[in-house]
């Protein structure tokens, strides 16, 4: 063996290999030690559906169609106007106090606040001692009255922000003696006095050695990893007793309460779909859909002033979609977009924000086919005939004229 002139190239291969191997059996950091499961019939066949649905449905088809210019609304200058460019990085969502002021919670946990000027303009306050909530990403948030911000944060948990006071208190941060990790959105029932809101994933979300915690990051070995432990959950905000009320949620996100408490809605981003879970009447306990095979990754959702919702479909459908079940794929393509930081190559950007009604039924689309004036759109706030938008990977906020 040793005298043929081949062995060198037999041991540089093994050699190769075994410094290989490692890596591409093993998820890139901080998954290197979760393991990739499988993807189940079920689940796989909701994936089928809709890339089936977004060629074949009528209504889901003209929606990614980029020849519809009847959907283009957020490329029209005169409705759609970016806030704070430059001065607001990564803030995925937009609150409005009771008096109109905007609160914006940008990547690096700073708050930023705006009021209309003289000329009717937003412009942001400028406070000598900013406030900063970190460490943790802030996602989504609600002012529960004129001072107190609830938000989803993805260390922390649920916490309380008193944007006059500066003091934060943690409302939950574990459930059923478990730690909760990747808290995501929320919707306040005033009536009730309860907090519904997301777990994405029992997973931790990683620091970015740019000083961020990664969301997108932790989103993407989520999804490759097979994980399946997002989860919808109730907090009573006058016993301070936190509850599951779902499980086994493929990536839970967005949250929305339905017309006079009778149930809320929650967002599975992975399974394309909407979900009601029933809280008054006959069908109290019950889970059923109020929309799948939606053409896009679903991400916040809001109440509508009209009784309808808003839905933020934050990225297209992506062609690798088809080739999920296997392990080894996922894999490969969890190093392609981690390791070889090829994420901005595989997800492709746009901007896109539905309405839909309490039947499910798509009444309207506002569509940037190619992210040019708003991108990956996140969660969307509702005020004064104004859609406000935060957003993922932009350094800016957006204003909507209805």
């Amino acid at each position: 063996f040793f005298e043929s002139k081949m062995w060198w190239q037999v041991v540089l291969i093994a050699v190769l290999a075994g410094c290989l191997y490692d890596p591409v059996t093993r998820l890139p950091h901080p998954f290197q030690n979760t393991p990739v499961v499988e993807i189940d019939d079920i689940r796989y066949g909701r994936i089928a559906a809709t890339m089936a649905a977004s060629v074949d449905d009528p209504v889901r088809a003209v929606i990614v169609a980029k020849n519809n210019t009847a959907h283009h609304k957020l490329l029209d200058p005169s409705r759609l106007t970016r806030l704070f460019q430059g001065q607001v990085v990564g803030a995925e969502s937009v609150a409005v106090n009771p008096d109109g002021r905007l609160t914006m919670l940008d990547k690096f946990a700073f708050v930023h606040h705006a009021a209309a000027s003289a000329d009717g303009k937003m412009a942001l306050m400028q406070d000598s001692k900013p406030l900063y909530i970190g460490p943790g990403r802030p996602l989504g948030y609600h002012y529960l009255n004129s001072d107190i911000l609830i938000v989803c944060d993805s260390l922390k948990g649920l916490i309380e922000v008193n944007t006059k006071t500066h003091a934060l208190r943690i409302l939950a941060n574990s459930v059923d003696g478990k730690p909760l990790n990747y808290v995501n959105d929320l919707d306040i029932d005033m009536e009730d006095q309860a907090i519904y809101f997301t777990s994405s994933a029992t997973q931790v979300v990683a620091h970015n050695p740019l000083g961020f915690y990664d969301t997108m990051r932790s989103y993407l070995l989520n999804k490759m990893a097979g994980d399946t432990t997002g989860r919808l959950l109730r907090y009573d905000l006058k016993s301070g007793r936190t509850e599951v009320l779902m499980a086994d949620l493929w990536f839970a996100n967005g949250v929305a309460m339905g017309p006079g408490g009778d149930y809320v809605l929650v967002v599975e981003t992975n399974g394309f779909r909407i979900l009601r879970k029933w809280l008054k009447g006959p069908k109290t306990g019950e889970v059923d859909v109020l929309i799948d095979k939606l053409p896009g990754y679903p991400d916040g959702m809001s109440r509508a002033s009209d009784g309808n919702f808003w839905v933020c479909l934050v990225a297209p459908l992506s062609p690798l979609l088809r080739i999920l079940r296997p392990r080894l794929a996922r894999h490969v393509i969890a190093h392609a977009a981690i390791t070889l930081d090829l994420t901005k190559h595989i997800v492709k950007r746009w901007g896109c924000v539905l309405k839909i009604s309490p039947s499910g039924e798509i009444l309207d689309v506002l569509m940037d086919p190619n992210g040019e004036a708003a991108s990956t759109v996140s969660a969307v706030t509702e005020h004064g005939g104004q859609l406000f938008m935060g957003n993922l990977q932009g350094d800016y906020v957006s204003a909507y004229r209805l």
